[in-house]
């Protein structure tokens, strides 16, 4: 029944959830270390191994509830750009670029960087640096379960507005970050029981929670 004790203990749940995600962000911040520190260790390596994530590393972090599609067409800060040239550039640095996104998406954003070590869906497909051809060191991956998770998928993006689904070669996930909180929160979990009960129950696949996929 929708009465007002109802709602209230609703209100003050959804708080106490606020107040413990703030805290496990604040907790898995790590302390800023100082210029000077970064700077001179730095000047002292020969041989440097930078490895960056894509999604809100290279992107403002405002980019992070679009389609992987869509931000990827959008052009990278230009203080990032000559950061990345700079560093990937440097025959003493190795850097590499993790990322769940396709080959494609990591291709039409930072392709144009040759110097780069691309690691596209998960580690699944990679392209080294002065290549341009992708590799892939699994050629035996079962993904005949796909269908029906994708088919699952698409019911929770009808049923939650502000959703959408990412698919790979090798993943399908389903992203909730511009829909209600407490609505797409609830469709996370039920759409995990759905899976978990249905076509991942014997399949060669796993469910990965992420904080909002």
């Amino acid at each position: 029944k929708h009465t007002a004790q109802k709602w209230g203990e609703q209100l003050i749940s959804e708080f106490r959830e606020a107040v413990q995600d703030a805290e496990l962000e604040r907790v898995s911040v790590p302390p800023r270390v100082r210029h000077e520190t970064v700077q001179n260790a730095y000047k002292r390596c020969t041989r440097r191994l930078f490895i960056l994530g894509f999604r809100g590393t290279m992107f403002p972090l405002q980019f992070g509830g679009l389609e992987p599609e869509l931000f990827s067409h959008m052009g990278m800060p230009d203080s990032t750009q000559a950061a990345i040239r700079c560093l990937s550039e440097d025959p003493r640095n190795r850097v590499v670029v993790l990322s769940s996104s396709s080959p494609d998406v990591l291709e039409r954003a930072l392709g144009k960087y040759p110097h780069l070590f691309l690691v596209a869906e998960n580690g699944h497909v990679y392209r080294k640096p002065g290549r341009t051809t992708w590799e892939t060191d699994f050629d035996d991956l079962d993904s005949s379960w796909m269908e029906n998770v994708r088919e699952i998928l698409a019911y929770f993006v009808q049923r939650t507005p502000g959703s959408f689904t990412h698919e790979t070669k090798t993943s399908v996930s389903w992203h909730y970050q511009n829909t209600q909180r407490d609505h797409g929160s609830i469709q996370a979990r039920d759409l995990l029981i759905h899976l978990c009960m249905g076509p991942l129950t014997n399949a060669r696949a796993d469910v990965v929670v992420g904080s909002q996929s």
